[in-house]
């Protein structure tokens, strides 16, 4: 009996996680616009919380992306109150350290009118574009 509730609420887990994502168009738009590319890392990157006037928690780690290191988005995750971003630094065309860092805003306010251009401002706070006709920096000769 014990089992078979737990199946129960595991499955309607699933069932009830997955829709809420796909009902968030601004995640799906973030998803579009940013998995898969690469940018160059402007702070050092671990367990990082990133906020509308800048970073609020910066943890350091023997596993951060360091500055200047090149990194590709592999995954975003929106839920009501922040996004989560996974990504992996990219050296020799080899990806390795895996971090996630997060993003401290709403579903309401990333749908709101001047939403994703506040993303995008917190974006820049840590992490910028690759030069275009440039190839990345592996961000290893920094240090």
């Amino acid at each position: 009996m014990k089992t078979g509730v737990c199946i129960a609420l595991v499955l309607g887990f699933f069932l009830f996680a997955s829709p809420a994502t796909a009902a968030d168009p601004s995640c799906r738009e973030l998803e579009r616009e940013y998995v898969g590319a690469t940018f160059i890392a402007k702070e050092p990157l671990y367990d990082t919380v990133i906020g509308y006037a800048g970073i609020i928690k910066l943890e350091r780690d023997k596993q951060e992306i360091r500055p200047g290191a090149t990194v590709r988005v592999k995954d975003i995750e929106c839920g009501g109150s922040r996004v989560e971003v996974t990504l992996k630094q990219v050296t020799e065309g080899r990806e390795h350290n895996k971090v996630e860092i997060r993003f401290r805003i709403s579903k309401i306010e990333r749908e709101a009118a001047a939403g994703m251009s506040d993303f995008r401002k917190m974006w820049a706070f840590v992490l910028d574009d690759v030069p275009s006709g440039e190839e990345p920096a592996s961000g290893s000769e920094l240090y």
